[in-house]
């Protein structure tokens, strides 16, 4: 949860009829660094995936990720 009030991400959440959380993906922007000079500008690295164990097999994961890209 920590995460979704970070500016450095970006976190999407799925949530049910009765709004309660079933998955979360997260995505932070690579930054171009004294190490790491081939980053390109905008670049997203996908991080987190997490999906409840009585939510999977429908398609949450998945739908989060795609939003995310």
């Amino acid at each position: 949860s920590e995460l979704a009030d970070d500016k450095d991400w970006t976190v999407w959440l799925a949530l049910d009829e009765h709004d309660i959380p079933l998955g979360t993906c997260g995505f932070y922007e690579e930054k171009e660094s004294d190490t790491d000079l081939l980053v390109s500008p905008k670049t997203m690295s996908f991080s987190i995936a997490v999906t409840k164990p009585k939510a999977r097999g429908r398609g949450i994961s998945s739908a989060l990720l795609w939003r995310g890209l």
